[in-house]
């Protein structure tokens, strides 16, 4: 029978009577014959243990309860020796490396961790005093919250889309197409008895189902949509994520959403005519920024000039008093005939295309700009008003802004726009000094004539503005 010893610090010549007469007296002679190889293990000194301690302590970093704390783990290097130099129970070899471990480790720092929130950041120290010396203290540094705000703003936002299609105006989106699918039904009925009609799919009907439809389905890919963010930031929550998603993107196709909604709903809001009068070199300078802000949000327009044309004058009276009063007792009796209820003076105003290439270039009194795209009269609706510019801290000048649902051939000039008593019997909207465009009653401020920092401001508003319209609460 081979007899040499195995294991840490064996040394050929070691007794192993104790080993052999255990195996003797646990089996049989016939089985304790079959042995080839009787293995005993020596028993681990200090210096051995000491690296297997440090392994050990080394692994106390991956442990899952002190990276979930987010805990800075500091050990001193003597502790693995200190550790390998506590007394043990020698017949257990390395196995009792573990009990070691857990009775002077990781027990006292179980204690130390137990008084402190499972949220706190904190900082953990392991010294090697007499006996091993364990202490926590609150981490002293910011808290990244943006795992829990991301969390919070896409949860609003998942509720808030469910109050805009719970709704009145989604809600009778909805209703329509409900409508437009059993009018579908009962024309395609009568066309089985009628073939000469033309087909549903080209009728207007059909091209309204589908714009609502696309509306109400582009609807139901944004609540996936948000709810896979949702699913995303729990996960960068719970730390399986490295960052959380991006909200800002989803609040754009939802604002987006609700102007596509709010069009389909009310198509007539699509166009408007924007009414500038002032001064001419003012009405001109207002003229070009409502243009680039125009052409930044992507809408289609045009604009024409507005010049003073002649005034209709006074006839001067007769100076006869007896053909005065011919003249007024024939103007008594012709009245009904002469002049009806519904004649309106002629219009003091000229009209030309702009820029404007030929005809009478006479004072230019303001420009008349015709807006379309989707819901652009709710866009540009509450801009309407007097708007009073300030140069230096004295002087200053009006303009009147009116924005109209309403063609540019069907929009018709303010009479006696030109005058000042106009502008005097009309409160100020909105005021403009130093570069900012405020509003008089609300906290609303822009740089102007800034295009993509007005733009801004008015999205902003707007989107108030849609909100409360799509949840019933402005018409």
């Amino acid at each position: 029978m081979q007899r040499t010893p195995m294991g840490l610090g064996a040394v050929r010549g070691d007794p192993r009577t104790h080993f052999e007469q255990a195996v003797q007296q646990a089996f049989r002679p016939e089985l304790f014959n079959r042995i080839d190889h009787i293995v005993p293990f020596a028993a681990l000194s200090a210096a051995e243990r000491a690296p297997i301690f440090g392994r050990e302590t080394l692994l106390m970093r991956q442990r899952e309860g002190l990276l979930e704390r987010s805990a800075e783990l500091t050990i001193d290097d003597d502790v693995a020796t200190r550790l390998a130099a506590l007394p043990g129970d020698e017949r257990y070899g390395a196995r009792d490396v573990q009990r070691v471990l857990r009775r002077h480790l990781l027990l006292p720092l179980a204690h130390a961790l137990s008084p402190h929130a499972y949220v706190t950041p904190l900082a953990v120290r392991i010294d090697a005093g007499q006996p091993l010396g364990v202490r926590v203290d609150p981490l002293q540094r910011p808290i990244d919250n943006t795992p829990l705000l991301t969390a919070d703003a896409l949860a609003d936002a998942r509720r808030h889309w469910q109050r805009v299609t719970e709704g009145p105006l989604f809600v009778n989106l909805v209703n329509q197409v409900f409508r437009l699918d059993d009018e579908r039904r009962r024309y395609e009925k009568k066309r089985r008895n009628a073939p000469h009609l033309p087909h549903w799919d080209g009728t207007p009907s059909a091209h309204r189902a589908r714009t609502l439809t696309a509306v109400q389905q582009r609807a139901h890919g944004l609540f996936a949509e948000i709810m896979e963010l949702e699913g995303q930031a729990l996960l960068a929550l719970i730390g399986e994520s490295e960052a959380p998603p991006d909200l800002a993107a989803w609040r754009a196709h939802f604002t987006a959403f609700k102007q596509q909604a709010f069009h389909a709903v009310r198509p007539d809001s699509g166009v408007c005519t924007v009414g500038l009068y002032a001064a001419p070199a003012l009405a001109t300078s207002l003229h070009d920024a409502w243009c680039e802000l125009a052409a930044l949000a992507g809408l289609e327009f045009r604009s024409q000039v507005v010049r003073l044309g002649d005034e209709p004058r006074k006839q001067a009276p007769p100076v006869d008093a007896e053909a005065r009063d011919e003249k007024r007792d024939e103007k008594r009796d012709d009245k009904r005939e002469e002049k009806s209820e519904d004649e309106t003076p002629p219009s003091p105003y000229l009209k030309f295309p702009w820029p404007q290439a030929s005809g009478r270039k006479s004072l230019i009194v303001g420009f008349e700009i015709e807006l379309k795209g989707p819901a652009v009269f709710d866009y540009f609706r509450q801009e309407s008003g007097v708007w009073r510019i300030w140069v230096g801290d004295r002087n200053k000048s009006d303009a009147w802004v009116s924005v109209r649902n309403d063609t540019l051939s069907g929009f018709e000039t303010p009479h006696n726009v030109h005058r000042q008593h106009f502008f005097d019997s009309r409160p100020v909207h909105r005021f403009l000094r130093d570069g900012i465009l405020a509003a008089q009653q609300a906290d609303w401020r822009s740089p102007f004539p800034d295009a993509p920092a007005w733009k801004r401001a008015l999205d902003a508003q707007f989107d108030t503005l849609m909100d409360r319209m799509l949840l019933g609460e402005d018409d």
